[in-house]
């Protein structure tokens, strides 16, 4: 079963707060969680796939494609079911999953994310 993470943005600190839903919460985390919806935080889901250096790939990540040099966000398509790679500055989109070998996208490498990292946009 794949794992159920998720990462949220709270705006009030600017800080990403972490969740891996397979395990649980705390009675703090539930309490935490339960805040953070009440106060409209963004919540963005772990596609399951890691980048070249072993670094989870969310929602709302900016990647980084080999060797093109594109660069795309990770959005997820409601209607299609799937993450996607919207491309920056260019005319096509590509796929988030790229080559995977050995639970590695030896393809992809995140290097930021849309809060962080504005100045890739």
């Amino acid at each position: 079963m794949r794992e159920l993470k998720f990462r949220v943005w709270y705006d009030k600190s600017q800080c990403w707060i972490y969740f891996n839903l397979n395990k649980g919460f705390t009675d703090f985390g539930l309490k935490l969680y339960r805040e953070l919806i009440v106060n409209g935080a963004k919540f963005y889901q772990f596609t399951g796939l890691k980048d070249m250096n072993g670094k989870e790939i969310y929602d709302k990540d900016i990647i980084k494609c080999f060797p093109s040099g594109i660069y795309g966000v990770v959005e997820w398509i409601e209607q299609l079911g799937t993450f996607t790679l919207q491309t920056i500055g260019n005319e096509y989109d590509t796929t988030v999953y790229g080559t995977q070998i050995e639970g590695k996208n030896i393809t992809r490498e995140v290097v930021g994310n849309v809060y962080e990292n504005p100045e890739y946009l």
